[in-house]
């Protein structure tokens, strides 16, 4: 990346997207703490390769998921924090729910307006 390139992440809500390191095998469950059975909000089911670069998830990687209980899909980080920064929208890849449920307050001009 270039200077060009960075982003306040906290500005856009990224900061709040939880990392993971993959500690289990891939068509097992991954928990916050990389523990299996934790609670089911912190479980997500990982697959076999990651939608958006395509490659296969390795023992070790650095992986993401939405806070958002709708969005139950899970990425390498450095691919899920590509696509948002690219794009307009916080939404999945794969399903279009919200990945980053902070929503940010368009900058005004005017704050003194009542």
């Amino acid at each position: 990346y270039s200077s060009d390139d960075v982003v306040d992440l906290d500005h856009v809500g990224i900061i709040q997207i939880p990392l993971h390191c993959l500690q289990t095998n891939s068509s097992d469950e991954l928990t916050n703490d990389g523990n299996q059975n934790s609670q089911e909000q912190n479980t997500r089911s990982v697959s076999v390769n990651c939608a958006i670069c395509l490659s296969p998830y390795q023992i070790g990687d650095s992986v993401s998921w939405s806070p958002n209980p709708q969005c139950q899909h899970v990425f390498h980080t450095e691919c899920i924090m590509t696509w948002l920064l690219k794009r307009d929208d916080a939404d999945c890849p794969c399903c279009r729910q919200k990945f980053v449920l902070a929503d940010i307050p368009e900058a005004s001009e005017d704050t003194n307006n009542y």
